[in-house]
């Protein structure tokens, strides 16, 4: 789920609080948006929107570098548990390779104690474009989408997990053998366990839980080919269509690094589309589309390094794990959502949930 406003995305917000844009002024001149030197007042600066997680404002400095995007916790927010999340997209910025066209870090402040605004906050540069409605995704756009992700998927690791601790991990012959492998299972027990616990009304709402049921049916199905991963890469996480900007020139580019980690390849071809739609977030795809994204992923992957070795078949299989527990996921945030009366996720609920329930035969 896209949690920037960098996608143009239905503000839950129809303005920022004016105190908030006043302390976004003063913190941008005396230096502590960037963590540099004082500045001269921004030439603009103005609200681009809100998303899960964030507000989102578009600065122009006026001094000839290029505009930046400001994004600040939300009010309300969980502000324990976004600090992980923004150190995490700190470092995946880091690791990006420049040819996948994300944007540049500039400045994270993940400690709301700490902050000139009272709370986290992270300054990027600006990522030019828009975010395409799912249904005026063609195949063109997949086979752009299917290249963008092989690009970002260039920076490979031994081990899955937090950027922050493996990215930092020393590289080279004296670099002693890590285990290899993983767990989705764990990850779906993990996460299917709090929504049981925390949201009981929407778990054990039958239709919902007999999805939940048939997700993790499949996850297991698929894990012996978890266990066997000896490879991981920089994932974003989070690659749907909110979260890729197309430029002028047609050109995707990725946004909102805050789901990033070392992760399965599998995961973030799994979760632009598939079976399992509905707006603004999933593509629909039919089963020639996802063959077809597949494809022209593996065939970019070889191009950018051909010692590179990919089993198609277990790909595919894993991409299936992946769209099935993801989207389990998020049809748990969804229903929370629309149960605040959240009008996006209202619309979004019957569709999703609908989706789920004839991809898994329920």
């Amino acid at each position: 789920m896209s949690t920037t406003g960098e996608d143009r995305a239905p503000a839950r917000e129809a303005a920022p609080d004016p105190l908030l844009e006043a302390q976004l002024r003063a913190a941008w001149s005396s230096g502590a948006l960037t963590g540099q030197q004082a500045r001269p007042e921004p030439a603009a600066l103005d609200f681009a929107g809100s998303g899960e997680h964030f507000l989102v404002w578009r600065l122009e400095a006026g001094d000839g570098c290029g505009p930046l995007a400001v994004r600040v916790a939300r009010q309300g927010e969980d502000l324990e548990a976004l600090p992980a999340s923004l150190r995490e997209e700190a470092a995946a910025l880091r690791l990006l390779p420049r040819a996948a066209g994300g944007p540049v870090g500039v400045h994270v402040e993940p400690e709301a104690r700490r902050s000139a605004l009272g709370r986290p906050f992270a300054v990027t540069s600006w990522v030019p474009g828009r975010a395409l409605a799912p249904s005026d995704w063609t195949q063109d756009h997949l086979a752009a989408h299917a290249r963008l992700i092989a690009r970002i998927h260039q920076r490979r690791f031994p081990v899955r997990g937090a950027l922050t601790v493996v990215g930092a991990a020393p590289a080279g012959p004296e670099t002693p053998a890590a285990p290899s492998g993983m767990s989705l299972l764990e990850d779906v027990d993990a996460v299917f366990g709090a929504a049981r616990a925390r949201r009981p009304r929407i778990a054990e709402d039958p239709r919902i839980a007999e999805i939940m049921a048939a997700a993790r049916a499949e996850v297991e199905t698929a894990e012996p080919l978890m266990g066997a991963l000896e490879e991981f890469v920089l994932a974003h996480g989070d690659l749907c269509a909110t979260n890729v900007v197309w430029d002028a020139r047609g050109v995707p580019r990725p946004i909102d690094f805050e789901w990033a980690q070392a992760d399965d390849r599998a995961r973030d071809l799994a979760i632009i589309g598939g079976a399992v739609h509905c707006d603004p977030w999933y593509v629909p795809l039919s089963e020639g589309g996802i063959e077809e994204l597949l494809g022209r992923y593996v065939e970019a992957v070889r191009e950018l390094d051909p010692t590179v070795v990919i089993d198609e078949r277990a790909l595919r299989i894993r991409r299936d794990a992946w769209e099935v527990y993801e989207k389990t996921a998020m049809l748990l945030a969804v229903a929370e959502r629309a149960q605040r009366g959240e009008a996006v996720h209202r619309d979004a609920l019957p569709v999703l949930r609908d989706s789920l329930a004839r991809r898994l035969a329920v």
